[in-house]
């Protein structure tokens, strides 16, 4: 059956969903005998979902009348066209027509861009070009999609704004300068294909064409649509009464829209917060609805990607399943994320992104498997495979910044990793050899891509089992495409390109593709704006109908500005409104339930108004409307959920101290730690139990220190400790820290790093005044970095046992003019030492470091009263006036009891007593996760917080 030579739209009205409408449309139009048969008839629809819903209408429809269903081919507007005529060459896919644009603009004399582009980009790097190109064919696709040429903008402009003239001249110039460079390669634009087909009226009808529900078609498809016009029926869902908001395409007039009242009932608007309490919103109103609706009759609209996550978490925890008929984006897979790993390394060859690569599951696996298996004797790590022990250990004790740097020779790990980066460079050989000149063919790149990811995935494929092996076989396949793609570019359009230029164009293709999976009766759906308008459900829900998202608006377009797309009546504004103020009106006429939840923020966090949409309405309604909606809301209750509970508190046990054998001896340091927290010592001192952190980037107020003390070590063991010359001071301390910062730190250490070496020598020039200054004084320095140990006799009599105690301390003075000695500490800190040690204000002891060195004396070979060697600091800050000799005064009744603070650690140690510390956890405690000071407590304190808030309210 065919329509009028005419076009008219037929009006189905919007009581119902239009899907099932034009169904029963069709039913109608082409009679069933013992067959339905649509077999001549082509189904044209705005998206894929409606395409698919469409064809599951038709069966079920045929099936419910005793039919079986010829079924028609239902095709998206997108690919109507090329069903209409035959392409004279194969069409350029989007990576050809770019690569074309790039020849044409770079083969331009520079001069000549200018009215495109002030400065043209230099030959080379050809990225800059690509950029351009890709602009220059995106300006091009929307222009042509709409009629347009370049030359038909410039007339446009020549009464009112020549001005503009030569840019469009130029670009109109370089066009046929594209189509030539494709005809060259047997390759074709898209548009200009279809708007010769048009111009010439070769266009033919496949049989009948129904067009449904398409109400923002483009200037270039309508011109096909005309051209075979007595073919074709268009399907408008809305009353014949409102005909005069479509055109004869079956499309939105913009200024009818715009003037439109929109039916909003208010109690349809939902308000909410952020994007967590909208995800809360929308899972209490689909807890409402279950009781009249089953979950397949219920669809979620999305107007903002970024919530698919919150909301679907939200329904989740709410004991629903969700399925996102957007689609999984194909970044997210395994593969592409090692890919996109691969392309982050090969870029920079940073250590941060070799770690990111080699954290990627299946490449651990590839890589465990492989150090494993060549592990040599006695390489514990590498055959266990804890190599990412090692690997975190190298950076967070040495910060190397690349791979392709000398590792550091202090590292410890240094072989070990060496190896593991060896390992990786094997596996991405195929990949640098073929960058190995610099510029690389695309078809040899993606040869190396392929055999780089079949290395890791042939094994990995077989491994897997059920949907897991099927995902990533979709993804693989999806990714190969993507590659062939590339690889299939007509070898004269082919520009020799760097191997990170050709990772970025595959990893920017990756990144629109998504990855669909099969629904099922017991999900609920998240579908995008766009769709809901053809969706079939009973109730919608719609999140986050506010600006920036409904309606969409272009603000900022360098070449196509807002008054030139209104002159020219492409997609503007406008347009853009009263699609989707169509789109709104269908849900709400054709749903038995609504809602539309309006929020204040995005899911990043950004303001977000309410939709203009919202305003549609008189002044007094939209004054109301808006501030009901930005009102403050009381706190939501949440939803009864499977982790809804009464309690107000982890059942994590905090872990208890096991057996284990008490130590006989500890270091003078260790001490301290026990008064500040037992458990916190019990996890450090007996469990050894060390944070370990790869993310750092500049050295720990630890590691700087020891960069500091270790050069005063060998300045007091070998250097001229008892000069009085600054300058060979000076000297001496200088070189040291510089060798000891190329040893730990490589030739080429990070910026943060340099600039902290640069810190440590200001500050041992510092300290090379005071070395002079105390050796004037008569000091000498008597020891350095005096290693201590229970063997050396350094004991603490306990309960009449002796218990260990070891220390390395930092400097032993001698005055011989009056037999005084000084044990002294260095520290990078400014602090005074006796404050350091004890709390006046509690009679308390905080640390022992300083009072339990008087034990060691005789150990050290010091004969005096123990009482009266001087005890200390040398502070070696920041400023001239921190760097000195800081004494403690500690009298000897402060001694005693120090004493007796030292011996109850003991008896704690001995007994067992390891008793958390509440007033321990600090803002980098170490142990925050297993004490439960961190993420967990925070939560419970939110909610009793919640909790107050609504018992005040």
């Amino acid at each position: 059956m065919a329509s009028e030579s005419t076009l008219k739209p037929v009006f189905l009205g919007w009581k119902r969903p239009l899907l099932p409408l034009a169904a029963e449309w069709l039913w109608r139009a082409y009679p069933a005998q013992d067959q339905w048969d649509l077999s001549q008839v082509t189904i044209v629809l705005p998206g894929r979902r409606a395409k698919r819903q469409f064809g599951d209408l038709l069966t079920q429809f045929a099936n419910q009348h005793g039919r079986t269903l010829d079924g028609p081919l239902i095709i998206t507007t997108g690919g109507l066209p090329e069903r209409l005529y035959k392409p004279t060459d194969p069409i350029a896919n989007e990576m050809e027509q770019t690569l074309a644009w790039c020849q044409v603009l770079r083969a331009a004399p520079s001069d000549s861009l200018t009215p495109l582009v002030a400065t043209p980009p230099p030959a080379t790097p050809i990225a800059p070009w690509l950029e351009l190109a890709g602009a220059v064919r995106r300006l091009h696709e929307e222009l042509a999609s709409e009629h347009y040429s370049f030359g038909d903008v410039a007339a446009e402009l020549a009464a009112e704004t020549p001005q503009e003239m030569p840019r469009w001249l130029l670009l109109d110039k370089l066009a046929t300068s594209y189509e030539q460079t494709l005809a060259s390669v047997g390759r074709s634009d898209p548009y200009a294909q279809r708007r010769r087909a048009a111009d010439a009226k070769i266009c033919q009808s496949p049989g009948d064409v129904v067009v449904i529900g398409a109400v923002d078609l483009n200037k270039s498809i309508r011109a096909m649509i005309e051209e075979i016009a007595p073919s074709v029926t268009i399907l408008v869902g809305a009353p014949p009464e409102e005909s005069d908001l479509f055109d004869e395409w079956g499309c939105v007039v913009s200024q009818g829209w715009i003037d439109r009242t929109l039916e909003i009932d208010e109690q349809q608007l939902v308000p909410a917060t952020d994007a967590e309490d909208q995800a809360i919103a929308t899972s209490r109103i689909v807890s409402d609805w279950r009781s009249q609706f089953e979950l397949d009759q219920i669809t979620i609209g999305i107007t903002d990607e970024a919530m698919i996550a919150p909301i679907s978490q939200q329904l989740v925890v709410d004991g629903i399943d969700a399925h996102a008929e957007l689609g999984e984006p194909l970044i997210r897979s395994a593969p592409a994320r090692l890919l996109s790993l691969v392309v982050d390394y090969i870029q920079n060859r940073s250590f941060r992104a070799f770690s990111s690569l080699v954290r990627h599951a299946d490449l651990h696996a590839m890589l465990s498997a492989d150090l494993s298996s060549n592990a040599a004797e006695g390489d514990a790590s590498a055959a266990s495979g804890n190599w990412l022990i090692a690997l975190d250990r190298l950076r967070s004790e040495h910060f190397p910044l690349r791979t392709s740097d000398p590792l550091p020779t202090a590292a410890a790990d240094r072989e070990l990793v060496g190896r593991l980066i060896a390992a990786v460079d094997q596996w991405l050989q195929p990949l640098l050899a073929s960058d190995a000149g610099g510029e690389v063919r695309l078809a040899d790149w993606c040869d190396a891509v392929h055999t780089i990811l079949a290395s890791v995935y042939d094994t990995r494929r077989k491994s897997l089992r059920g949907v897991w092996q099927k995902r990533l076989g979709q993804a693989l396949a999806a990714i190969d495409s993507a590659i062939d793609r590339l690889s299939s570019v007509p070898q004269q359009l082919e520009l020799a390109l760097p191997s990170g230029t050709i990772a970025e164009m595959l990893v920017a293709q990756i990144a629109e593709v998504r990855l669909h999976q099969p629904s099922a009766a017991d999900k609920i759906e998240l579908v995008g704006w766009l769709d809901l308008a053809l969706d079939t459900s009973d109730a919608l829900c719609v999140v986050g109908l506010n600006e920036p998202f409904v309606p969409e608006s272009v603000v900022a377009d360098p070449f196509l500005p807002g008054g030139l797309r209104h002159r020219l009546k492409i997609a503007d504004n406008d347009q853009r409104y009263a699609r989707d103020a169509y789109a709104l009106s269908l849900m709400l006429h054709s749903r038995s339930a609504s809602r539309l939840i309006v929020g204040r923020a995005s899911a990043d966090g950004s303001p977000t108004p309410p939709s203009r949409l919202l305003a549609a309405c008189s002044p007094q309604t939209a004054a109301t409307r808006t501030l009901r909606l930005l009102e403050e809301l009381p706190p939501r209750p949440a939803v009864a959920s499977i982790w809804t509970t009464d309690q107000s508190s982890s059942d994590l046990p905090i872990p208890v101290p096991t057996a284990y054998d008490p130590p006989t001896i500890l270091s003078v340091t260790a001490f301290g730690d026990y008064l500040r927290c037992p458990y916190r010592f019990y996890l450090r001192h007996i469990a050894k139990l060390r944070p370990l952190d790869d993310t750092v980037v500049e050295l720990a107020a630890n590691q700087f220190g020891n960069l500091i003390h270790d050069a005063l070590e060998e300045f007091g063991k070998t250097g001229p400790k008892h000069s009085t010359d600054l300058h060979e001071v000076e000297a001496c301390l200088l070189d040291v820290a510089s060798d000891l910062g190329r040893q730990r730190y490589g030739e080429h250490p990070s910026a943060p790093v340099r600039l902290q070496i640069t810190s440590a020598l200001n500050r041992l020039k510092l300290v090379a005044q005071r070395q002079v200054e105390r050796t004037h004084q008569g000091w000498q320095l008597w020891a350095a970095e005096r290693q201590v140990d229970v063997q050396d006799n350094a004991v603490l009599m306990v309960d009449g046992s002796p218990f260990g105690l070891k220390g390395r301390i930092d400097r032993i003075d001698y005055h011989p003019d009056n037999d005084r000695w000084a044990v002294i500490d260095y520290k990078t800190h400014a602090h005074d030492p006796f404050k350091k040690h004890y709390k006046k204000t509690t009679d308390e002891w905080i640390d022992l470091q300083l009072p339990l060195y008087r034990h060691m004396l005789s150990a050290l070979g010091i004969e005096a009263d123990r009482d009266s060697v001087q005890l200390g600091y040398f502070n070696i800050g920041e400023r001239q006036a921190d760097v000195r000799v800081n004494i403690a005064e500690f009298t000897p009744q402060l001694y005693a009891s120090a004493d007796l603070a030292a011996a109850d650690v003991v008896r704690g140690v001995r007994e067992g007593r390891f008793v958390a510390n509440p007033d321990a956890a600090t803002n980098f405690d170490d142990y925050a996760v297993i004490c439960q000071t961190g993420s967990i407590e925070h939560l419970f304190a939110d909610q009793e917080e919640d909790a107050l808030e609504e018992t005040q309210a």
